[in-house]
């Protein structure tokens, strides 16, 4: 009886080790697959490989952001008003650049710099004044146009004249005298 048990301890022990082979095994067959996706991403990757730009007729700039791959969806931009700036976001984007800046000095663009952080590339255009701007992707090829003309960001005017709300027509205030102490009603 000893001998049977030691015989199935030593199956048991037998079978213990080819289970942890069998899983070692695995678990570096699944760190290989992991580690080639990913250097396969990295290889994959868009790269802004090229940032140029043209003056225009009437002090217009257009600045071409040439990346390696086409563009899947225009990117996202906005604005900033003090300085003021147009930035523009390239999602799963890495640089490619030789040179990250660039002096524009057309027009109201100053300068133009490429910074690449978190997965994604940001271009911003550093300009004189806000302008209107134009953002148009083809293939791989994003073209932002910047007007000549400084932005009009101030509301027209609806009227000449402000009523307050509940005021009568035709009422108004007269005779007020602020001095210090007690009210003063004159006659």
């Amino acid at each position: 009886m000893m001998a049977a048990m030691l015989s199935e301890n030593r199956i048991s022990n037998s079978e213990s080790t080819s289970l942890r082979r069998l899983f070692a095994s695995a678990v570096a067959r699944a760190a290989i697959c992991v580690s080639l996706a990913l250097s396969a991403t990295a290889v994959s990757a868009v790269t802004l490989d090229k940032i140029n730009y043209t003056a225009l007729p009437g002090d217009r700039v257009q600045v071409r952001m040439q990346l390696s791959e086409p563009v899947g969806a225009e990117p996202l931009s906005f604005t900033i008003n003090n300085p003021a700036r147009v930035a523009i976001d390239f999602p799963g984007t890495s640089l490619n650049l030789a040179d990250k800046s660039q002096n524009i000095g057309i027009g109201n663009a100053e300068s133009v710099t490429a910074v690449e952080a978190e997965g994604r590339t940001r271009v911003v255009v550093n300009l004189v004044n806000m302008v209107p701007y134009d953002l148009t992707s083809d293939g791989n090829v994003v073209t932002l146009t910047l007007e000549g003309m400084q932005a009009d960001i101030t509301a027209d005017m609806v009227s000449e004249t402000a009523t307050l709300a509940g005021s009568a027509s035709g009422a108004q205030i007269r005779d007020i005298d602020f001095a210090a102490g007690r009210a003063v009603k004159r006659k």
